[in-house]
């Protein structure tokens, strides 16, 4: 090993390009680079070099976690974009053309009210807890005995104004990412949209009416609070 080496490779005993402010191999992982003149004190026994080993595992395994989490949003966003841009199909048509006479036709696609019924509050939920709610919260994993995500539900059921915004983001979600591609899409778009609007709405207002009741609490508490300090 180089004596120019960081001390990170040196621990791991891995080949250092030497780059500044970060080796190549450190970068790669995403794991801290030490670059210093006096060797670190996490170098000077083998107590303490293993307990720094232990500490650059789960930095990896950290790294590797995000950059899986990573990959599977742009995957979804290049879905996303593939799915918005459908003029670059119309080139493959003549060439397929023998292959769909040759194929029995399609059966009918299930329209958004059936996937995402309006009154079925719990189609929506499935929605945000399978597919937004670990997007958004890549790093929340509850055990298995603390009920997993099942409070999510239990709290939808009860609060009127978290179902609403549950609904509102799961509809954008299937806005964005259509479950099917052809005739009667732009109904389905349509609909999606007088969705997202009308459970944004609900949402919002049902936060103005808990915000309002919040603050009306709060001046009950400092009106009885002056009272006792009056008569005190």
């Amino acid at each position: 090993m180089k004596p120019s080496a960081c001390w990170t490779c040196r621990l791991r005993h891995k080949k250092c390009d030497e780059a500044l402010p970060i080796c190549g191999a450190c970068a790669a992982l995403e794991i801290d680079c030490h670059y210093s003149l006096r060797k670190p004190q996490w170098m000077e026994s083998k107590k303490r070099r293993l307990e720094a080993m232990a500490r650059l595992k789960v930095q990896v395994k950290r790294s590797a976690r995000r950059r899986r989490r990573i990959a599977q949003m742009r995957t979804i966003a290049n879905g996303i974009d593939a799915s918005q841009d459908f003029g670059t199909l119309d080139q493959f048509s003549d060439a397929f053309q023998d292959y769909r006479l040759s194929v029995s036709p399609p059966p009918e696609p299930m329209t958004l009210s059936r996937l995402t019924p309006a009154n079925d509050g719990a189609a929506f939920v499935s929605v945000y807890m399978d597919y937004v709610f670990p997007i958004l919260y890549p790093f929340y994993r509850p055990y298995i005995t603390q009920g997993g995500r099942i409070w999510i539900l239990s709290l939808a059921m009860k609060d009127t104004g978290f179902m609403s915004g549950i609904k509102s983001i799961s509809a954008l979600i299937l806005r964005l990412i259509p479950a099917h591609v052809g005739p009667g899409q732009e109904a389905c778009t349509s609909k999606t949209w007088g969705e997202i609007h009308s459970q944004a709405s609900v949402a919002l207002a049902s936060m103005q009416r808990d915000l309002q009741r919040h603050r009306e609490m709060s001046f009950k508490q400092c009106a009885l609070a002056g009272k006792y300090d009056a008569a005190t």
